[in-house]
């Protein structure tokens, strides 16, 4: 795609990091877990962007300029 940027970390504003020691951590369970510590940042909370380091996999894969 044409005009698009990878997503780095650095083009995050105040990213929030949750990590989880014990596996499986399927979607369900990641989601809640995140869900849960966004309400402890803010009463209504929205996911932007995340990423799974064990699969290599983030959303959204690239940033429109």
């Amino acid at each position: 795609m044409d005009g698009c940027i990878p997503l780095s970390r650095e083009m995050l504003r105040d990213p929030i990091d949750v990590g989880v020691a014990d596996a499986p951590l399927d979607f369900a369970r990641a989601r809640a877990i995140a869900d849960r510590r966004a309400r402890e940042v803010a009463a209504d909370p929205m996911l932007l962007a995340w990423y799974d380091r064990g699969a290599g996999a983030f959303s959204p894969g690239d940033l429109l300029l």
